[in-house]
């Protein structure tokens, strides 16, 4: 929980990770019943954080701006690991 802008989002931000179908179904639907006069940004984490926070994502609620100069298109959250002839510990 943040109560400060922070990333790409102008304002304070709670987030919530689900990971299966199942887990995101149900909280969709809680904050569907429960969000009140919150806004919602529900977004896909992939390698593309721009798409994640644009193209494919929606809200619920009143839509805010996100500073989409700070995400990166095709960003690899992950380093790809290095063949066994580019580590220091491979035979010669």
């Amino acid at each position: 929980m943040e109560d400060h802008p922070m990333g790409p989002h102008p304002t304070g931000t709670f987030q919530v990770d689900t990971f299966n179908p199942h887990e995101t179904g149900t909280l969709m639907t809680w904050l569907v019943m429960h969000r009140g006069p919150l806004s919602v940004l529900i977004h896909p984490n992939t390698d593309d954080e721009l798409k994640s926070h644009t193209e494919h994502a929606t809200w619920m609620g009143e839509r805010w701006p996100v500073n989409s100069g700070m995400l990166q298109a095709n960003f690899r959250h992950h380093t790809l690991p290095r063949s066994a002839s580019q580590s220091p510990s491979a035979p010669k």
